[in-house]
């Protein structure tokens, strides 16, 4: 018995084919193509979920797909609610919508992210985090202090030309910034064939820490109005943990970040370090590729090359 066109669309195999042909597309699609593969696959997510409605009314009457799609709301909101409990947190589940942490994480991965357990950090110190807290960092040229920057001088040399610049992006050694206690140094990263300058290392008190990776992957909302509050939530590695006189913060970056969070700088907006009570938890499970289907019915829908290129240090 053959299956007429209504009852072809209607198919759930069918449905669950054109899924997996949007996503395979979209990953395999040219950056500039990407966007609007995402888009027609979102959109034909809505269009669908409305077409199972529509067709179940009619089948069933508009008072048994009511029923339905509460007990399915109830059923969902019972379990993410059991998950917020067991987890700890209030956001239990969300999917990855850049790049900063390639290659741990990848974009479109869906993560499990729990309250639960104590964060893990590569260094821990005590010291005061009101000189972390301003944007003015000391620029130093050979352990000699130079002069002041807003942010990072990657910042600063992003949108500035100078000899200074030149001779920061073609030997980074010679240059580190000092916020308070804490010496951020800076060395060559590869990403591809290219070498970039980035901080491959921290120095407090008289020990020197090479940045690694293992500190936890943790999730934070970011302080109101500082640079990533325009963003969202944001899914980076905590690496350094301050204590100030029972105050905890920590200092975090993304892998495929060139320079720490509270080293970026855009249009006077500035990041601080992560509150304690900000953190909403450390990510402790990934599903590949599952999320893409949150990130096409959001405005995450463009990437770039840093996606292909993940940072790698010297």
């Amino acid at each position: 018995m053959k299956l007429n066109a209504e009852e072809f669309v209607k198919n759930p195999f069918f449905q669950i084919a054109i899924l997996l042909l949007g996503l395979i597309i979209y990953l395999l699609s040219p950056l500039e193509i990407k966007p609007y593969v995402g888009f027609l696959t979102g959109l034909y997510l809505i269009i669908a979920f409305l077409f199972q409605i529509k067709e179940s009314v009619k089948e069933r009457g508009i008072i048994n797909e009511l029923k339905d799609l509460f007990i399915a709301f109830v059923v969902v909101f019972l379990f993410f609610s059991i998950l917020k409990i067991f987890l700890k947190t209030e956001n239990p589940i969300s999917a990855i919508a850049s790049c900063s942490m390639v290659e741990e994480l990848k974009r479109g991965d869906l993560i499990i992210i729990s309250n639960a357990e104590i964060i893990k950090t590569q260094i821990e110190i005590n010291t005061s985090i009101t000189p972390l807290i301003i944007p003015e960092t000391i620029v130093m040229k050979n352990n000699k202090e130079e002069f002041l920057v807003n942010g990072s001088l990657m910042a600063f040399c992003e949108i500035n030309v100078n000899e200074l610049c030149k001779q920061f992006f073609t030997n980074p050694y010679l240059f580190s910034e000092k916020k308070g206690d804490v010496i951020f140094n800076y060395g060559f990263c590869k990403r591809g064939l290219n070498n970039e300058p980035c901080v491959t290392s921290l120095t407090f008190g008289n020990k020197t820490f090479k940045i690694d990776k293992e500190g936890d992957i943790i999730v934070f909302k970011p302080e109101k109005n500082t640079l990533f509050s325009f963003i969202g939530d944001t899914v980076h590695r905590a690496i350094v943990k301050i204590n100030d006189k029972g105050n905890i913060y920590y200092l975090t970056k993304g892998d495929n970040n060139n320079v720490f969070d509270i080293q970026f700088f855009s249009n006077g907006f500035y990041n601080l370090p992560v509150k304690e009570e900000q953190v909403i938890g450390k990510v402790v499970f990934k599903i590949p590729y599952i999320g893409y289907y949150k990130l096409f019915i959001t405005p995450y829908l463009k990437e770039d090359e840093t996606c292909k290129t993940p940072l790698v240090v010297e």
